[in-house]
This record gives C-alpha cells, sequence and structure tokens, in this order.
C-alpha cells in the first residue's frame, strides 16, 4: 500500500507539471519517427513504445458552462517497457521521464478517437465558444500535435453538432495518409456535404448533395458516396480519391443504396429489395468504373446492427434478434452460408472483432458490473474473459491484443485495459492513466 501511495504521489505530481509544461513549445518524450502505429482511432493509440490517451476524460455530453476551460485533464505520453506495460523505478516510484503531458486542449468526445500519422497526433475537441448565447459544445475541432514539442494547430471545425440528438444531423469524419500528407474527411450530414481537408496547407475541396456514406476508418484511399435523388428518382453513386480529390461517377440506381463499410479492395453496400424485410449486402472493388461489377456476398441482411468487418477485411459480422451472425472468410464462403452464435439468456452487445474471434459484453449479477466474452470464429461457446465493475459501456477500443474503455473514478474518467488476447480467463484490468487530485481514491490516501 505505500508504494502503491508513492505511486500516486508520483502521479499527482506529473499532473502538476502539466500545468507549468503544457504552455508554448517544448520538448516531450517521443517515439522515433519511423515506429509501427498500432490501434489508430480509439481511445488509446500506440507508436513504437509510446502509449497516447486521454486522461482525467469529461464527456461532452455532461459538460456544463463552467466546464468550458476544462483543461485539468488532456493527451498524455507514457512509455512502455518491452513488455507493453508503464515503467517504474527501482523503488517502485513512476519514473518521471517516462510520462509526459502532450495537449492541454480539451480533447475528445466519447470515442476521443486519436490518430498518430507520421510526427503528428490528431485529436477532436469540443468547441469552447459561444453562438447565439449558448456554448457550442457539439461542434467539432479538430487539431493535430507535433509528437516532439506539443505544438498545436487547428485544422478545421464543422458546422454542426455531433451532439445532435438526430443521428442524421451529427457529422461523421475519417483520415487518410499517404505516406506524405494527412487527409482529413468529413461528412457533414445535416448540410449533405463530404468536405476533404489536406491538413498540411488547410486546402478543401467540398461534394454537395451527399444522400449517405461511411468513413473508411482502415486508410482505404477511397470512399464510395450515393448522391440524393434526381427528378427521376435515380440516385447516384460516386467515388472519390482522397489524394487526387478526383470525383467520379459509376452509375444511378432507382433503388435505395446503403453505404456500409469501406476497405482498402471493396466497397459494401446494401440494395434493398421488393420485400420491405429482406435486403442484399453487395461488394465492388474500390478499382471498378461502374457499380454494374457489384456481387452480392450476403442476403436476407435487412434488420442487421452493429455491422463489423475485421481488420483484415475477411469476416463480417452483424446481429439480429440477439443472434450473432458472420461470415468468416467471406470471399470463399457461400452466399447464403452464415455461421451463427445464440447466446441464448444473455443480451449480446458487440464490442467489435478481431481477426479470430468476436468480443461482446453482458451484464453481471451484479448491476455494477459487466462480463466480457470473446467466442472463437466457428466455437459454440463463449469465454468468459473478465468481469469488470464501473465500466463505461458506450465506447470500446479493441485491437487484437487490448480491450481500452473507461471508468469513472471521482468527477472524470481514466482509461483501463485489458489484455483479451491472454489465455487466461482471470483477467484484471489494468489502470492507464494519471489520476487528477481531486479524484484520488480513497484506499490511495491511507
Amino acid at each position: 500500500m505505500k508504494n502503491f501511495t508513492k505511486i500516486l504521489i508520483c502521479l499527482i505530481l506529473c499532473a502538476f507539471a502539466f500545468g507549468l509544461s503544457a504552455c508554448g513549445t517544448k520538448s516531450l518524450i517521443h517515439p522515433d519517427l519511423d515506429a509501427e502505429v498500432y490501434s489508430n482511432g480509439g481511445l488509446a493509440v500506440k507508436k513504437g513504445n509510446y502509449l497516447y490517451f486521454v486522461n482525467g476524460y469529461m464527456s461532452a455530453n455532461d459538460m456544463t458552462v463552467r466546464d468550458a476551460s476544462y483543461t485539468n485533464g488532456g493527451i498524455y505520453v507514457v512509455k512502455l517497457d518491452s513488455d507493453g506495460n508503464p515503467t517504474f523505478s527501482e523503488n517502485g516510484e513512476l519514473d518521471s521521464n517516462n510520462y509526459a503531458a502532450v495537449s492541454k486542449k480539451l480533447s475528445g468526445f466519447e470515442a476521443t478517437d486519436l490518430h498518430i500519422f507520421g510526427n503528428y497526433l490528431y485529436f477532436t475537441s469540443p468547441c469552447q465558444e459561444n453562438q447565439n448565447k449558448t456554448w457550442a459544445k457539439g461542434l467539432v475541432l479538430f487539431y493535430r500535435v507535433e509528437l516532439q514539442t506539443g505544438k498545436t494547430t487547428k485544422i478545421y471545425q464543422t458546422s454542426s453538432s455531433i451532439l445532435s440528438e438526430e443521428d442524421s444531423k451529427k457529422p461523421e469524419y475519417a483520415y487518410y495518409y499517404d505516406g506524405t500528407t494527412t487527409y482529413l474527411l468529413v461528412y457533414e450530414k445535416a448540410d449533405s456535404q463530404l468536405v476533404v481537408i489536406n491538413t498540411s496547407n488547410k486546402s478543401k475541396t467540398t461534394i454537395d448533395n451527399v444522400n449517405n456514406t461511411v468513413m473508411p476508418k482502415n486508410g482505404s484511399s477511397q470512399i464510395l458516396y450515393v448522391k440524393n435523388a434526381d427528378d427521376d428518382g435515380l440516385y447516384s453513386i460516386c467515388k472519390m480519391d482522397l489524394a487526387s480529390r478526383q470525383e467520379q461517377e459509376l452509375g444511378k440506381k432507382d433503388k435505395a443504396i446503403t453505404v456500409k463499410f469501406i476497405t482498402n479492395e471493396y466497397f459494401f453496400f446494401e440494395i434493398s429489395t421488393e420485400n420491405v424485410d429482406d435486403s442484399y449486402l453487395y461488394y465492388l472493388p474500390t478499382s471498378a468504373t461502374s457499380i454494374e461489377g457489384a456481387s452480392a456476398c450476403w442476403t436476407s441482411v435487412k434488420l442487421m446492427s452493429n455491422y463489423y468487418l475485421t481488420e483484415d477485411g475477411n469476416t463480417i459480422i452483424g446481429i439480429r434478434d440477439n443472434v450473432v451472425q458472420y461470415k468468416y472468410n467471406w470471399q470463399q464462403t457461400a452466399l447464403n452460408n452464415v455461421s451463427s452464435f445464440n447466446a441464448e439468456t444473455e443480451t449480446i452487445n458487440l464490442i467489435g472483432a478481431t481477426d479470430t474471434n468476436f468480443v461482446y459484453y453482458c451484464k453481471g449479477e451484479d448491476e455494477n458490473k459487466i462480463v466480457i466474452k470473446t467466442v472463437a470464429y466457428g466455437a459454440s461457446q463463449a469465454k468468459t474473459v473478465a468481469e469488470i465493475e464501473n465500466a463505461n459501456t458506450t465506447y470500446f477500443d479493441l485491437n487484437e491484443d487490448y480491450l481500452y474503455f473507461y471508468k469513472t473514478i471521482g468527477n472524470h474518467q481514466y482509461l483501463h485495459r485489458l489484455q483479451i488476447s491472454n489465455n487466461d480467463n482471470t483477467l484484471s484490468d489494468q489502470f492507464i492513466g494519471i489520476y487528477l487530485e481531486e479524484d484520488i481514491p480513497e484506499e490511495a490516501e491511507e
């Protein structure tokens, strides 16, 4: 307990040092420029042995006007050891040389959605200005921060609120990195616009009259989108290369088309059938020049929710009536050959999928706890990985090795992770962060 207390004291001092060092240009601990990046686009992102995350997170939904200048939290970086864990000194205290504050900006929404491309970390921030005498916290500000110095630059601000109660009006966004330049892609749903911004020189291209699309989250250089029906009731299906920002029409359809997900190789979309309770999932190579080249890969997919495509693009997953349905190795699987897993008495809350299994949570016997479970593709039973107390179940960040999530401690939320790649079924979650002074757990003060 004494060592634990020392660790917390050191963490608090690190948080205090944040206030002294986060203003202006500074020298930060940082990975090599060519280090590999893991888990882009989630609650935490790792480059080499350095983990970046939002510490002492506060949900924008919960913020009041008095929180508009909230800067106690922010983006931190921690250096990990060769086993992927935070490093400590010989006497059990955190080594202050292995923690640093990167940005004091009010960082992130529920998913925080951190990305690293090249020498920059990209993040979002709630707007801290008033519009029509009302705090416009739902407008999304996009920033990038240089990893070595902490120098922060504003890139773009959305025209509509991500906190809107109507999903049809919430902006969506993604990034594309061509190895030299990072492009920010924003779907301004309320304005029916796609906006592509060059984050280096801030030049932008705007596509109007967009009916629907999805964000290419896996680094695809192409995007597929559907334009509103014309006077003849035809929907134009178009694609755009993000680097060149050139638009190309692939054809027109008289039926509703809904884009589902995008990979480097394929566009996936639903086309409704005459039976309103059914639809087909189609795929089209991103190199295609016509929509007529599309092929069906899954029938009877209406009413699916929580669609997932694994990072390797091999497995498609969806949920219907509390049954997880999936097509493993979909390119070599018969059109209607869909595997299923039914948890029966449990309510399945699908978290995501890796290349080897899908992960879900269900409520534990204690209402404050959730049970994390994994199911290997082809398995008939789920495996319990861990039971977690007081987890924020709004957002999870899943990769092959870890499941990241927030826990509420005091007035803020702190990052935790679970090593799901471990075969042990008695795993405990690991705290990753720095307690703000107002949130120190009582047992840490003993």
